[in-house]
């Protein structure tokens, strides 16, 4: 799990100001940008909790 820094509250408020411009969810936002990172072979999706599935 994340750490909660000033720097990764910094990031996630710049995801939700590019997906308010783009009429998206943050969620589409990072895996948009996921799909585009050369590093990344396949991006896993999934639940975390029974709950989420």
């Amino acid at each position: 799990m994340g750490v909660l820094t000033e720097r990764n509250l910094a990031i996630a408020d710049a995801v939700k100001d590019v997906a308010t411009e783009l009429g998206r969810t943050p969620a589409q936002v990072g895996l948009a940008w996921t799909l585009q990172n050369p590093d990344v072979t396949a991006p896993i999706i999934g639940d975390r909790t029974p709950a989420q599935l």
